[in-house]
């Protein structure tokens, strides 16, 4: 449910041109009447759940040094 969240705020963004075949497989995403969704051509949209799951286990190059740098203070002449 985070990703049709996301898709019904501005936190999801899929633009166009090179990713016209994601718009068409968004189009054509339904659910059954149980409410499950039905698994017919949506690679690109499952694709997209696994990327948006996975983003808990990211991390960003080189956080840990620019973390735990010392810190340098200017002299204010206070001892």
């Amino acid at each position: 449910m985070e990703m049709a969240d996301r898709m019904r705020g501005v936190r999801w963004k899929v633009f166009k041109g090179q990713n016209d075949a994601w718009l068409e497989e968004y189009r054509l995403y339904h659910r059954d009447e149980n409410g499950r969704v039905v698994a017919e051509s949506d690679d690109a949209i499952s694709a997209s759940r696994y990327g948006l799951m996975m983003r808990r286990h990211a991390r960003v190059a080189g956080w840990k040094s620019r973390f735990y740098r010392r810190l340098g203070y200017q002299p204010l002449g206070i001892v």
